[in-house]
């Protein structure tokens, strides 16, 4: 996935839909790891069960070279971000019917929102006073707040810790940002108008960056 000179960065993207809950989902449910079912059966709405076994077959598609069996590799850290020792960093992100996958050689974590009405003023307390003077002098509030909130928490899962890091503690300028001494890098992802998309990368930026976006066909993409 790189050389001396070419870092290779690679987004998958697809859609859930009740269709195919009901034409396949438990069809490939049934061939996962027993442990793995058990996980994805756990969730009350079906587009999060959904969601979850995509992410699964992603993995297994993308890291994994198809082999379903490797997926008994798949551990936790602390903090809850998945990994399977010896292989690319990976991470996935779900929000309404989207979910998206990233994988590279470097720390990586992406988030994507579905941009709907909210209160923005309920998130303060999540923002530096910079990024939130920013936020309120910005033409749209609601598309500023998402960008920040989708860069923090890219960077947070980025790091390992996820949302055990105060989104507050550390601020986002210029594209990058800080955490525990590690150096992130942002980049605004555009995969659909009605989301808000970013990912981060630990990685100084110096070589060329090659972002593969591909969206994928549901049942016959997994």
């Amino acid at each position: 996935m790189k050389n001396d000179n070419h870092t290779k960065i690679e987004i998958k993207y697809l859609y859930i839909s009740e269709e195919f809950h009901i034409k396949h989902y438990d069809v490939y449910l049934s061939k996962l790891p027993t442990v793995i079912r058990d996980k994805i059966t756990k969730f009350k709405r079906w587009q999060d069960s959904q969601a979850s076994l995509i992410g699964k077959y992603l993995i297994i598609n993308n890291i994994l070279n198809g082999n379903i069996n490797k997926l008994a590799n798949l551990e936790y850290n602390k903090y809850g971000k998945p990994f399977i020792l010896g292989y690319p960093y990976f991470n996935i992100s779900h929000s309404n019917n989207i979910v998206v996958f990233i994988y590279c050689d470097h720390k990586i974590g992406i988030d994507i929102e579905f941009v709907k009405d909210i209160n923005v003023e309920d998130f303060k307390s999540q923002m530096t006073n910079d990024e939130w003077s920013k936020i309120q002098k910005a033409f749209n509030k609601t598309t500023a707040f998402y960008d920040y909130w989708t860069q923090k928490e890219a960077v947070t899962k980025a790091n390992g810790k996820g949302l055990n890091i105060p989104f507050n503690s550390f601020e986002i300028n210029k594209k990058s940002t800080v955490i525990e001494s590690e150096k992130f890098y942002l980049k605004k992802i555009y995969l659909d108008e009605n989301f808000i998309c970013h990912t981060a990368v630990k990685m100084t930026f110096k070589n060329s960056v090659f972002f593969n976006i591909e969206m994928l066909q549901e049942a016959s993409s997994l």
